[in-house]
Parts: C-alpha cells; sequence; structure tokens
C-alpha cells in the first residue's frame, strides 16, 4: 500500500496520496454540496452524485484561496445541486452559495499556474488543474493498515460534519482491521 505514496511536489510534509474531496451523505449534508470554480478551466466542480464537499465550505473557501482570491456568489443553481443530492429542486436547500473566483480567470489561472509550479496546497484539482478537487493524503498521518488517514478517523475539527453512517463504518472497518491483526 506505501507505493502509492509519492511526492511528486517536494513536500516537506513528506509522501502523499491524493484521495477524493467528497464523502457520501449528500441529502442529509445539502450545505455543503456547492460549486467551486476551476481557476485552470473555468469550470464549476460539484462533488460526484450522492457526496459532499469533506469540509465546511469557509474551510473549502480558505483551501481554495491559496490558488487564487475567491468568494461566496449565488449562481442560482439549485437545479444542478438537486441533481447532485438526488432530490427535487423543492427539497434541496436554496440558500447555499458557490464559492468563485473574485478576480478574473486571466489573473486567477496566472496565479494557480505559478503555486501549481511549488508544494501543492492539501486541495487541488488534480491532472495538472484539469480534473476533479482531490485532496492530500499523507503517509505519517495514515493509521498503520494504511486505509484511512488519521485525520479523517480520529481528529475531528468541529466544523467537520461526518455522517453517522459513514462514522460507523470507519469504526468497524478499524475494528476488523485490529482483530485480523
Amino acid at each position: 500500500m506505501d507505493s502509492k505514496y509519492k511526492n511528486p511536489d517536494n513536500n516537506p510534509r513528506g509522501t502523499w496520496r491524493n484521495i477524493i474531496a467528497s464523502v457520501p451523505d449528500s441529502v442529509a449534508h445539502q450545505g455543503m454540496v456547492y460549486a467551486i470554480q476551476n481557476p485552470f478551466t473555468d469550470e464549476m466542480a460539484y462533488p460526484p452524485q450522492g457526496r459532499h464537499w469533506t469540509l465546511g465550505q469557509e474551510q473549502i473557501l480558505n483551501a481554495m484561496n491559496q490558488w487564487a482570491e475567491y468568494e461566496l456568489r449565488d449562481l442560482s443553481d439549485v437545479e444542478e445541486r438537486a441533481r447532485v443530492c438526488g432530490v427535487s429542486t423543492n427539497e434541496v436547500r436554496k440558500d447555499v452559495l458557490a464559492i468563485v473566483l473574485k478576480k478574473s480567470l486571466k489573473s486567477s489561472s496566472e496565479k494557480a499556474k505559478q503555486i501549481m509550479k511549488g508544494v501543492l496546497p492539501e486541495f487541488y484539482f488534480s491532472k495538472n488543474g484539469t480534473g476533479t478537487l482531490s485532496r492530500k493524503a499523507y503517509i505519517k498521518e495514515t493509521v498503520k493498515s494504511k486505509i484511512f488517514p488519521i485525520s479523517s478517523v480520529f481528529i475531528f475539527n468541529k466544523s467537520v460534519v461526518i455522517s453517522p453512517i459513514f462514522r460507523l463504518y470507519l469504526v468497524v472497518k478499524i475494528l476488523f482491521l485490529w482483530i485480523r491483526k
């Protein structure tokens, strides 16, 4: 499993691998289903259907501000967020804002391309900026089995929301791995 971890950006924190920046249960966490504008492609990225972003909107906004200047804005994208959540437009939250570039795409993209040449921030767009939003998982911060990053299992920021079903899954998986030793 260690072979999945690399350090292509010479990160001082050590070797890492990319993980999906979303988790299941978008219906219960509709406030964490929103668009994020890609500074390389200008596309609006949403979590995959049935999923929501791993962190709260303020934390993701701060993470995206490492690439360029971002702000919260109403895109009137109720239909797209309803599709991601798998609910009707009547059932989806109407007050969720998108994370969009504050400055022009050209200046934002230039800044992001400069950042891409160095150590990547924790959240980044895969495939040299053209892929999906990903998150770094460092080998030093993983459980001995290398299956779950410790930060996903044990260290919970107060604003991080993890669905009860996913939390139960993690506990059962850890117990299973411990028993197998």
